[in-house]
């Protein structure tokens, strides 16, 4: 497999992870974030083991958290529309579903960003990139991107 290929396959795992924990987080505010962080983390660490970069694991846990610090208006109006979804009568699927879908997004645009940067050979990106990154409305053309993604994890899973 290419570096590429093996990138997809750690993010597709990551953005399956991160949209489960989106759809079974009952609370509002975020209850998902340190599961978002951890499982941000460990794949930029596997990330830069494929591009043979060094990762500070401790750098990257402050740069993740000071980034959703500072979306943290976004991110907790979509993380709260989804919470009042779940619980006034739209139902737990459509609230669920919306936020695991907005994790997904979140974490297939930091696996990219560190991607882009590492393929460059250049640091990691700093707390505003990634804040920049989580912060760009949801286009067509990656929610497409994204729902491949998820599909493809699904099938890689149970083969």
């Amino acid at each position: 497999m290419t570096k590429g290929q093996n990138t997809n396959v750690l993010i597709g795992s990551a953005v399956t992870t991160t949209a489960t924990a989106g759809f079974f987080d009952p609370t509002p505010g975020g209850a998902d974030v340190p599961v978002l962080i951890a499982s941000w983390v460990g794949m930029l660490g596997g990330i830069a083991k494929i591009y043979e970069v060094p990762f500070d694991t401790n750098l990257a846990k402050n740069t993740l958290t000071q980034a959703l610090t500072s979306a943290a208006f976004f991110i907790g109006g979509t993380k709260a529309l989804t919470f009042l979804l779940k619980w006034t009568g739209a139902g737990f699927v459509v609230g669920g579903g919306i936020n695991a879908f907005l994790n997904a997004v979140f974490t297939w645009r930091v696996g990219r960003l560190y991607q882009a940067t590492w393929m460059k050979g250049s640091e990691p990106p700093t707390a505003k990139q990634v804040t920049q990154a989580l912060m760009v409305m949801i286009g067509l053309e990656e929610i497409g991107e994204v729902t491949a993604m998820m599909r493809s994890s699904s099938t890689d899973d149970s083969a």
